[in-house]
């Protein structure tokens, strides 16, 4: 059953959380999420903020945190700019992946299926395609990985390392690596 519900039939439903504090960086609103453990304690599950962004007026940043083993820590962050830090709280660039160790940040790109193009990496411009990494999967033409510059057709694959580990320069049948 629901506890809290919005509705408004002729335009868009407006939840407006205003934090009357000053504006200090710190400042801002939060919705928490809570649930009950097994032992019947209730813990803070996870938390959602919107905050002001270096105490500056019309600049603000919204962070996801989550609650691991009893600690909620941040998790994401989408700055006034639009950066957006995974376990990064001021990211300076476009996306900042960070891994919460010493371990290998790592970010999958999945796809059910096994031929095919699997997955890519673009680079582009207002001009178009620049360069691209690509892998090609199981059975089709050019299988592996495939390392492209001046643009991400065929005509412009000028490297392939096939699933042996042989390795084609300017050919798409590398015989040697």
């Amino acid at each position: 059953s629901e506890l809290l519900s919005l509705r408004h039939a002729t335009s868009n439903t407006v939840l407006d959380l205003e934090c009357l504090a000053a504006n200090d960086g710190t400042t801002g609103n939060i919705i928490k999420f809570r649930g009950k453990g097994a032992n019947g304690v209730s813990y803070h599950a996870s938390q959602i903020k919107g905050i002001t962004e270096n105490g500056a007026n019309n600049a603000g940043f919204l962070s996801f945190w989550t609650n691991s083993a009893g600690t909620v820590a941040e998790r994401l962050r989408i700055t006034s700019t639009g950066n957006v830090g995974i376990n990064k709280t001021n990211p300076t660039t476009q996306l900042w992946v960070q891994a919460t160790t010493d371990d290998n940040p790592g970010i999958t790109l999945y796809r059910q299926s096994t031929g095919g193009d699997i997955a890519s990496l673009t680079w582009q411009t207002g001009s178009g395609t620049q360069a691209k990494i690509n892998y090609r999967g199981a059975g089709g033409a050019s299988e592996g990985l495939q390392f492209y510059t001046g643009g991400g057709t065929s005509s412009e694959l000028r490297m392939l390392i096939n699933p042996a580990g042989l390795v084609g320069i300017n050919s798409t049948s590398p015989s040697s690596n």
